[in-house]
């Protein structure tokens, strides 16, 4: 086999094997794990998909506001004590308390909430670890109800809860001692529902009944993934107010798990960031609601073991790298393109079968991948670039030929966005005077013509594009950047008015500054560097609504704005063109500021005035006024001015006009 040809197989091929291995280590070792969980958190579900038997108690602000409630440091808890009666008559199957009752308050409250707890079994209170031990309810309430610890992981990388660890003591985890209460409600009549939870990777999937055990559910490190349902505020929601007046529909409450805590309370802060939070914190007791519904749902959530997920990304690595090293530059890019929407559909699949795919990772990678495949394709191919070098010498002055050629990384030669200054000119009724010429007349006279053009195109360092029969197409700011591209293209615009004044026909000019994709454009075999976009079009009509308003250099406001302190023009109208909605401010280029004439200054006040006029709708002074400016683009105005005057303009109009033709 010739070196050269298994330089080409081999060399793609370590590439390939290099960027599959770095990624499946980035992952193996943790490195932009952060970035992993951001991601992976924009395929949680935002719609409302709250369990109806799930119910929040919420100590809200209108509760704090409540007269007979008082002050919340001065709660006392015969406040708890009379919502959960109201709670137990209106028929709640289990009450939690997320709120841990762990020092002694009025003697009286204590002691009637310690009686209303006895009176309701069915009550789960919170505890909590933190590093000084346990916080636990009073020796009292905790005789009379069940107690939970309430603690939620909180993710080190960019404190999002997103787990819930599993108590390993004699104290259960607060949910699920509220789950086992609740299923040995006589409405469940689920006295042997129990939990399995496992430590097993990619556990099949599996259905459950409320009315059936076990319930199973996969652990990773001690802890339980959370499947969030909404964003806040998904969850039905009561006010604790209302409870305490028994003022609620009974039936809402009636057999459902109710959870009381704090949510939507100034001043009280018991809320953390969630996957679906969106800015927006979750209250702990709607976190709650949400980990009780991913057990009593199965819906449960899992990572694919590392074993897995490594021989995941590199075999995905492997294969994208084979087929962007094997393909067209078009094909490599559609390929691109349809294996990030295919890896995101695939992760958004998986997690609604449960399991957590490293998509994120797998982005990292077929982007690295990709970007390898492109820097080879360039590096590997110089005689494509020789070639370009050449070409480039037919529409580049000779001393940007140069620069490429010293500096081959200042030349773009795959498309990119950038801002062009965009030049287009165009022979004043060249179709009717080249029906009356001989052939070689007509090619002395295109010679002639587009000859100036493009001396002053070069001159000015713009890049020639392309003739299009009698006209010129050019732009500035590429291939090589310029800051005061626009400047540029305007002095090549009044250079050639120059050269050109006096004789038949004359040309007419457009130029507009805007982003356009600008580069090698076309076929693999056949192309050319050029520039397309709204902004090129743009430039094309402008040259075009000179036969309108009888100019001969109009230049858009976007390049006017880029100009005006060096050079004079003068507003004529603002126009929408055909395929725009916007409209655009059209300026007719005079002169260059410093050697403008009296005249061409005088010019430009007057028009600024009267167009000024025209824009507030102060018709009978424009009008006067452009009586007085002699030139064709007034007569156009006053027509419109003639209009308005019997048929106002639309409420909604700045002065635009809009134009039905090219």
């Amino acid at each position: 086999m010739p070196k050269n040809k298994r330089r080409k197989i081999f060399v793609p091929l370590i590439l390939i094997l290099a960027n599959a291995l770095i990624w499946s280590g980035i992952y193996f070792y943790g490195i932009f794990g952060g970035w992993q969980l951001a991601l992976q958190d924009k395929i949680y579900s935002t719609e409302d998909r709250a369990a109806d038997e799930i119910v929040l108690v919420t100590i809200d602000d209108p509760s704090l506001a409540d007269p007979e409630l008082g002050r919340w440091q001065d709660w006392s808890r015969a406040n708890f004590a009379k919502a959960l009666e109201n709670l137990n008559a209106a028929g709640a199957a289990v009450v939690g308390l997320d709120i841990i009752f762990s020092e002694p308050a009025d003697s009286f409250g204590d002691a009637t909430f310690a009686i209303a707890l006895r009176e309701a079994p069915q009550v789960v209170l919170a505890a909590q670890k933190d590093v000084e031990g346990n916080l636990l309810p009073l020796p009292a309430f905790r005789d009379s109800a069940d107690v939970g610890f309430i603690n939620l992981s909180v993710d080190t990388t960019d404190g999002v809860v997103r787990r819930m660890p599993l108590s390993d003591g004699e104290i259960k985890n607060f949910d699920i001692a509220l789950l086992e209460k609740y299923f040995s409600t006589p409405a469940q009549n689920s006295s042997e529902s129990e939990f399995i939870f496992s430590n097993e990777a990619l556990r099949p999937p599996f259905d459950f009944s409320k009315a059936y055990g076990p319930i199973q559910a996969p652990l990773e490190n001690g802890s339980m993934l959370i499947n969030f349902f909404g964003k806040p505020g998904s969850f039905s929601e009561i006010s604790f107010a209302d409870i305490f007046h028994n003022e609620f529909d009974q039936s809402a409450i009636q057999n459902k798990i109710v959870l009381v805590g704090v949510s939507g309370a100034t001043g009280i802060h018991d809320e953390q960031l969630t996957p679906v939070s969106a800015g927006e914190a979750m209250a702990g007791i709607e976190i709650h609601a949400n980990i009780l519904q991913t057990l009593l749902s199965g819906n449960t959530l899992q990572n694919l073991s590392q074993g897995l997920a490594i021989v995941f990304i590199a075999s995905t690595l492997l294969l994208l790298g084979v087929l962007f090293f094997s393909s067209s530059l078009a094909v490599t890019l559609i390929l691109f393109a349809s294996s990030i929407v295919a890896e995101f559909l695939a992760a958004v699949l998986a997690f609604q079968n449960g399991v957590l795919l490293p998509f994120g990772f797998l982005f990292g990678g077929t982007f690295t991948v990709l970007v390898v495949a492109l820097a080879y394709r360039y590096f590997g191919e110089g005689a494509e670039l020789r070639y370009l070098q050449q070409a480039f010498s037919h529409y580049l002055a000779p001393e940007l030929v140069r620069k490429i050629e010293n500096d081959p990384n200042a030349l773009g030669l795959r498309g990119a966005k950038r801002e062009l200054t965009i030049f287009f000119s165009d022979l004043e009724n060249f179709t009717k005077i080249s029906e009356k010429m001989s052939p070689v007349a007509l090619v002395r006279l295109l010679d002639n013509r587009l000859g100036a053009i493009t001396k002053a195109v070069l001159a000015s360092g713009g890049t020639l594009d392309k003739f299009i029969g009698d006209a010129v197409m050019a732009f500035w700011n590429a291939p090589l950047k310029s800051s005061d591209h626009a400047i540029l293209a305007c002095r090549a615009a009044l250079a050639t008015q120059e050269v050109l004044a006096g004789r038949s026909p004359r040309v007419r000019i457009g130029i507009h500054t805007g982003p356009a994709v600008v580069g090698n454009l076309g076929l693999s075999t056949r192309f050319n560097y050029t520039a397309v976009g709204d902004a090129v079009n743009l430039a094309s009509r402008l040259e075009g609504v000179n036969k309108i308003y009888g100019s001969r250099i109009l230049i858009s406001g976007e390049t006017y704005e880029r100009v005006k302190n060096k050079f004079l023009a003068r507003p004529l109208d603002r126009v929408v063109v055909k395929g725009r909605r916007k409209f655009t401010e059209i300026y007719e280029l005079l002169a260059i500021k410093e050697s403008a004439t009296r005249a061409q200054n005088e010019l430009a006040e007057r028009t600024t005035v009267a167009f000024q006029a025209y824009c507030k709708r102060n018709f009978k002074q424009a009008a006067k006024l452009y009586r007085e400016i002699k030139h064709p683009a007034s007569a156009v105005l006053l027509d419109k001015i003639a209009l308005f005057q019997k048929k106002s303009p639309p409420r909604v109009w700045r002065g635009e006009t809009i134009l039905k033709t090219k």
